[in-house]
């Protein structure tokens, strides 16, 4: 057979082996990593149950359980595979070595089946027999070799060498169908012998070199670098894993072919392993050289920078690391009213003001949202959005992580969202996303359910119906769950705000739930700066007139607290000696028996002891 179509036709059967043994370790990884909770080198928690998911993190049930089949195998079972792929791997070798070898050479058939019938078998017991020989002198040559500089090239070259030495045509081996076992007469021969698998164990040595350059583990990290890692990224994963081993096996047969087929002419085996080493030079540089260097300029993954990710997205984006501003606000509680600091800063410790943010808006788009500082990223985006108290562009930049290589926080962080706000204009269009199956799906009744909540929430009773319809809850029930979750969503709050006699124009007014004060670690960055994360849970606002009157629409029912910012108020001193009179004495209520909550002329005046002064915050 020529050599090339030798190099093919063996080619393909240790790529098939290659890559069955490269799935095997693929699978467990995948599901250590993604799917079982309890592992320790869990990478990403498994997809929750209860909400709706994202399309991209959807995974096809069947490659969910082939998956899972492999990686749950019993460590007996994975062995005995093992042992049966790399057999095959041998018998491939050995058929190349020496043609005339036959796991058995026919069958001795007789009525009494299981006492006279039998398989010949001698040229199976030869190579085991010549096998077990070279064990000992092989095993204590390594071990010698062990304690050498380049022991890696000579310990592959000495088994090569040994390898065609004993079971090649014209070795020890012989003709597999006589008992004869003779090294070659002629010294140019045995040189030969001695030289070719010397190249050939050189070569397995580089073979398992650059199969290491993208291991699992490095293709995992890199994809979780960038999101969560779902069906689509994993898909990539398997493709270099499994195609770069599938290579290298066609590689490996090429070197066996070339080097060790009996017969063949110095140019024959210079024409038959040309390719192979191209193959394995372009496999080489795919691995060590190009896809790496893709990590870094494409997708800024530097796993070893002594930077951290704010760092080098500030360098990359021409963002600051100091806030470029600073802002004081009042939390008005019924216990009294709290004077706070905010830097307009992230919890990364990037600058986030809006100049910052659409700078780092701009370095996404040309990443086309596909990059290792993703997290950081919109993590300034929507702190940013918070700091601002814009409600709509929260909802918009995490709908954004969750379409862009989705990240299950941001999940969380978008129910949340859709379970606190009011009832603002854009709300309508961000829950419709979650009846969008290109961009949601509701696996379970609960997460059905969940969105037929959120529509009652939003006083939509008609879809909010229809979705507990899906979710299977019984027709006898669907009225009593409608009562208990719709909501009055056109609830109003007004007042005016004073400094003195003075209106305070241009002030922002907002209402958050009283139980966000509770968690004192969460809300405080020190003792008198809150978390810009923590102006996420501001479920409505507006800004006062130039009469100092404001207006809160479209209030969904519930329990509310007011927060003040103005604009002239740079820092929680502006307000010593200050104190807030007229304030509400209780947490503000709007539902159907009060759709309007007037709080009257609410006015930051002089201390005094009929006026409610501020509150020293605790320590978080």
């Amino acid at each position: 057979m020529p050599p090339l179509l030798s190099v093919l036709r063996n080619g393909l059967v240790c790529a098939a082996v290659a890559v069955a043994l490269a799935f095997l370790p693929l699978a467990s990884v995948t599901y250590l990593g993604l799917f079982y909770p309890e592992s320790e080198t869990l990478i990403q928690q498994p997809p929750p149950s209860g909400i709706p998911i994202p399309r991209a993190l959807v995974w096809n049930p069947r490659l969910y359980d082939l998956i899972e089949r492999f990686a749950q195998l019993p460590l007996a079972a994975v062995l005995g595979l093992e042992i049966a792929l790399y057999c095959v791997l041998i018998y491939t070798l050995l058929r190349i070595l020496n043609p005339t070898f036959r796991l058995t050479t026919g069958v001795n058939w007789d009525q009494t089946v299981l006492t006279r019938t039998y398989m010949h078998t001698a040229p199976l017991i030869k190579a085991f027999l010549i096998a077990v020989t070279a064990f000992i002198p092989v095993f204590l040559a390594q071990w010698v070799l062990g304690r050498f500089a380049y022991a890696g090239i000579l310990r592959f070259g000495l088994v090569g060498a040994v390898i065609w030495l004993l079971f090649s045509r014209n070795g020890v081996a012989g003709d597999y169908e006589s008992g004869n076992y003779e090294f070659p007469r002629q010294r140019g021969e045995l040189l030969s012998l001695l030289g070719r698998g010397a190249l050939a164990g050189i070569g397995v040595m580089f073979i398992v070199y650059v199969s290491s350059l993208l291991s699992l583990d490095r293709l995992f990290r890199f994809e979780r670098a960038l999101g969560n890692v779902g069906p689509e990224s994993w898909t990539i994963i398997a493709g270099n894993f499994l195609g770069i081993s599938a290579l290298l096996g066609v590689v490996g047969a090429g070197f066996a072919v070339a080097l060790g087929v009996p017969g063949y002419t110095p140019k024959m085996r210079c024409i038959a392993i040309a390719p192979s080493l191209l193959l394995l030079a372009g496999v080489w540089f795919y691995s060590g050289r190009w896809y790496p260097q893709r990590m870094r300029a494409r997708y800024d993954y530097l796993p070893q920078s002594r930077q951290t990710d704010a760092q080098r997205l500030a360098a990359i984006a021409g963002v600051r690391m100091s806030p470029a501003d600073r802002q004081a606000l009042l939390i008005i509680a019924p216990q009294g009213a709290m004077a706070l600091n905010v830097e307009v800063l992230s919890v990364g410790g990037l600058d986030a003001s809006k100049e910052s943010a659409d700078r780092i808006e701009a370095f996404l788009q040309r990443r086309n949202y596909r990059t290792a500082l993703a997290n950081v990223s919109f993590e300034t985006l929507y702190d940013s959005a918070s700091l601002r108290w814009d409600i709509p562009e929260r909802l918009r930049i995490v709908t954004t992580r969750l379409e862009n290589r989705p990240e299950w926080v941001y999940q969380r962080l978008y129910m949340d969202e859709l379970f606190s706000i009011s009832n603002i204009p854009q709300a309508r269009r961000y829950i419709e996303f979650l009846e969008d199956e290109n961009r949601f799906v509701c696996q379970d009744r609960e997460a059905m359910a969940l969105v037929g909540d959120i529509y009652a929430r939003f006083g939509d009773r008609e879809r909010a119906q229809e979705w507990y319809r899906r979710a299977q809850v019984p027709i006898t029930r669907i009225g009593e769950v409608l009562n208990q979750k719709a909501r009055f969503v056109e609830g109003t709050v007004t007042g005016r705000l004073l400094m003195g006699d003075r209106p305070i124009a241009e002030a922002k007014v907002g209402l958050i739930d009283p139980i966000s004060l509770r968690d004192r670690a969460l809300m405080f960055r020190d003792r008198y700066t809150l978390r810009s994360f923590w102006l996420r849970n501001i479920a409505a606002a507006a800004k006062t007139g130039r009469d100092g009157r404001f207006a809160l629409e479209r209030v969904i029912s519930g329990r509310y607290i007011l927060v003040i910012q103005i604009p002239e108020a740079k820092d929680r001193d502006f307000f010593k000696g200050f104190a807030v009179a007229n304030a509400p004495a209780e947490p503000i209520e709007v539902d159907f028996n009060a759709p309007r909550a007037e709080l009257g002329e609410i006015r930051i005046v002089r201390s005094g002891s009929q006026n409610r002064g501020m509150q020293e915050p605790e320590s978080p």
